[in-house]
């Protein structure tokens, strides 16, 4: 999200919904030799607070996440995976003793969601 030099932190959901449009959302209503497959990929958000799902705020984590949401609702053609389900951060040698993965959709102990007001809110995507 925030390595993209066309997200500021004065959009609105809408605005960013129409960044979507102008960098790769057109090609949803392609046809013919312009069509394209869309999918989007590693997205996610902090499992750590319910602001990271929603938040008014333009340019937050929680804005971001809920106009990305929202987009992939009306879109429902879209491919999409979330990032990532692993409760606890890659390359630690022991699992059972690594440090929580702040985005994972699972606990540390990888036995329960981390969150499970995320993966509400990924369901709504479901097709």
């Amino acid at each position: 999200m925030h390595g993209q030099r066309w997200i500021t932190p004065t959009m609105t959901a809408r605005d960013w919904q129409d960044a979507i449009d102008q960098h790769w959302g057109y090609l949803l209503a392609a046809r013919g030799l312009d069509a394209a497959p869309v999918y989007v990929g590693e997205f996610g958000t902090p499992s750590v607070a319910d602001l990271s799902l929603h938040d008014a705020h333009g340019g937050s984590q929680g804005a971001w996440f809920s106009a990305l949401v929202a987009y992939l609702q009306r879109n429902p053609s879209v491919g999409w995976a979330y990032w990532p389900v692993n409760g606890t951060r890659p390359g630690e040698r022991d699992r059972r003793h690594a440090r929580a993965e702040p985005y994972g959709l699972l606990s540390a102990d990888w036995a329960h969601l981390a969150h499970p007001q995320v993966w509400e809110v990924l369901r709504t995507l479901e097709k």
